[in-house]
């Protein structure tokens, strides 16, 4: 379980600041619903890094992990009464179905560079196929085989995927259709 403790009692659905805000005690699942009280770019809670936790959320739940978010301060034994069952702040329940460590990582790992693809490489990637050198448009950061990379296609980030090439081959191979 991770335990996110902040200055807050949790997760509401508005500005804590309204006295009709409300505590969410249980989110079942990470919903379009709770990323727009999580907030964008101009929201009030982005500076207290409630976007952030959301994420954190989403992570923690699709891996099989529960979540809680609460007050520590200036609240006692915080720790010990989450573990004796009390119900503090916010609960994320864990999804069952989560991923393998492996995808785990693929997914929520920093990559380390992108590879822009065309629109022919995105469809037969997204249909499970292997990238082919044809379908690389360009190569972006510096990398090694066995590092994990963005897959790009008009400026979004389609996949993730670990390369067999580092960047500078690929370079030299992109948009051809064989390689001697």
């Amino acid at each position: 379980m991770l335990v996110i403790w902040t200055d807050v009692n949790g997760l509401y659905d508005k500005n804590p600041r309204h006295k009709d805000a409300r505590l969410i005690r249980d989110v079942a699942a990470v919903t379009s619903k709770i990323d727009r009280i999580a907030g964008g770019a101009s929201s009030w809670r982005t500076k207290g890094g409630m976007r952030t936790k959301i994420e954190a959320a989403k992570i923690a739940t699709k891996s099989n992990c529960a979540m809680i978010y609460c007050q520590r301060t200036p609240k006692k034994d915080v720790l010990t009464r989450l573990l004796s069952g009390e119900e503090i702040g916010t609960f994320f329940r864990p999804r069952k179905a989560g991923y393998t460590n492996r995808e785990r990582w693929i997914r929520f790992s920093k990559s380390h560079g992108t590879i822009s693809v065309d629109g022919k490489a995105k469809d037969a990637l997204l249909a499970g196929a292997s990238l082919l050198p044809s379908g690389i448009l360009s190569v972006g950061g510096e990398f090694e085989s066995g590092c994990l990379s963005s897959l790009v296609h008009a400026k979004r980030e389609i996949a993730k995927g670990i390369v067999e090439y580092s960047s500078e081959e690929l370079n030299q191979i992109k948009g051809r259709n064989q390689i001697r």
